[in-house]
C-alpha cells in the first residue's frame, strides 16, 4: 500500500506533468507583436492651420495631415507590411501618402501609389517615414434619428490609419472621432464640472446643478447631443441668481435653494419638450406640474427676494406658453 509522501510525491509528479502539456512551447507567431510600429511625429489641422495638441481626438469634417514614422523591428526579405488608411476617410488633393523617407530600402518609387488607402513595403529594418493627408468625413458621428432628431455619437476603435504584416496589425493610429457639437458638449460638461469641482457654485445651487448635469449626461449617452449641450447651457448666472446676504433664516434657504432648482429643472422639461417633440403628454403633465410648483413657491419668495421671485414668475409662463 502506498505511503503518505509517496502519494504526494505522485501527486506532484502529475501537476508538473500536467503543467507541461499546457505550457506555451513553441515561439510566437513572426509579426505578432504587443509593441505598436506607429509612431506620430505631428499632426496638423490644414482646416484650422494649427498644430493638434490632442491627437488622440480628430473632428469631423476637419481635414489632417499626420506625420509619422513606421518602426520596423527585423527585417524578412520575402515578406511585405501594408500601411492603410481607413476607407472611410475621404480623399483631399490628389493623394493620401507622402513618402518623407524615401532612402529607406523597403521603398520602391517604381510601384508606390499615393492615391490609393493602402501602399506596400518590402519588410527592411529601419524607420520609414510618411505623412498621410485625408478628410474625416463630416457625417461620420450620425448614426440615425429618431422622430426627425439627429442621433449622432463619437467614433471609438477606428484605425485611422494601420500597419499590417502578414495577417497580423502591428501598427495603428486610432484617435476618437467627434463631430463639432460633440467637441462642444464635451467642452461645456468639462468646464461646469471644473466649476462644481472648485467649489464655485454656490452650495444652495449644487443639487440642481448635478441634476442638470447627469440629464445632460444621459441625453448624450442617448444620442441627443444638440439637446445635451441645450441642457448645460441653463447652466449660467442668469438661471442662478446670487443668494440674499444675509439670510434672515434658515426657511429662506430651503425655500430660495428649492425655488432655484424647480426653476432650472423646469426649463430643462421646457428643452426636451421643444427638442425631442416626443412623449408629449407626458412631457406636458411635467410641464403643468413644475409650473404650479413655481406659481406656488412665487408668493413665498417675493417676500425675502423679489428678483427671485420674477424669475420664477418669467420662467413660469414660458412653460405656460410652451403648452399653447
Amino acid at each position: 500500500m502506498m505511503s503518505s509522501n509517496a502519494r504526494s510525491f505522485a501527486v506532484f509528479l502529475f501537476l508538473v506533468a500536467i503543467s507541461l502539456c499546457f505550457s506555451p512551447l513553441v515561439p510566437a507567431i513572426v509579426g505578432q507583436s504587443s509593441s505598436n510600429w506607429v509612431k506620430l511625429v505631428s499632426v496638423y489641422d490644414e482646416t484650422t492651420g494649427q498644430r493638434v495638441s490632442n491627437a488622440s481626438q480628430l473632428l469631423a469634417g476637419d481635414t489632417y495631415n499626420v506625420t509619422f514614422d513606421v518602426n520596423v523591428p527585423f527585417s524578412d526579405p520575402s515578406a511585405f507590411y501594408v500601411v492603410s488608411i481607413d476607407p472611410s476617410m475621404e480623399l483631399y488633393g490628389s493623394q493620401f501618402w507622402y513618402v518623407l523617407s524615401p532612402s529607406y530600402p523597403g521603398f520602391n518609387v517604381s510601384t508606390f501609389d499615393p492615391t490609393h488607402t493602402a501602399i506596400r513595403f518590402s519588410q527592411v529594418q529601419g524607420t520609414l517615414e510618411l505623412a498621410a493627408v485625408f478628410t474625416v468625413p463630416n457625417n461620420i458621428t450620425y448614426v440615425g434619428n429618431e422622430q426627425g432628431v439627429v442621433i449622432q455619437r463619437p467614433l471609438y476603435g477606428v484605425d485611422v490609419i494601420s500597419v499590417l504584416a502578414g495577417t497580423s496589425i502591428v501598427g495603428y493610429y486610432s484617435p476618437v472621432l467627434v463631430s463639432s457639437q460633440i467637441l462642444q458638449y464635451q467642452q461645456l460638461y468639462t468646464q461646469d464640472s471644473l466649476l462644481l469641482s472648485s467649489h464655485k457654485v454656490n452650495s444652495l445651487y449644487t443639487p440642481a446643478y448635478q441634476a442638470v448635469m447627469a440629464q445632460a449626461q444621459s441625453l448624450y449617452g442617448q444620442g441627443l447631443v444638440s439637446q445635451a449641450i441645450s441642457t448645460l447651457e441653463l447652466l449660467n448666472s442668469s438661471n442662478f441668481p446670487p443668494p440674499p446676504s444675509p439670510p434672515s433664516d434658515a426657511l429662506l434657504f430651503a425655500g430660495f435653494g428649492a425655488a432655484g432648482a424647480l426653476a432650472v429643472v423646469a426649463v430643462v422639461a421646457l428643452v426636451l419638450f421643444s427638442r425631442t417633440r416626443s412623449r408629449v403628454s407626458a412631457m406636458e403633465s411635467a410641464i403643468t406640474s413644475a409650473a404650479n410648483q413655481l406659481s406656488s413657491l412665487k408668493a413665498t419668495l417675493s417676500s425675502y427676494d423679489q428678483r427671485l421671485a420674477e424669475e420664477v414668475d418669467r420662467l413660469t409662463k414660458k412653460l405656460r406658453e410652451a403648452k399653447e
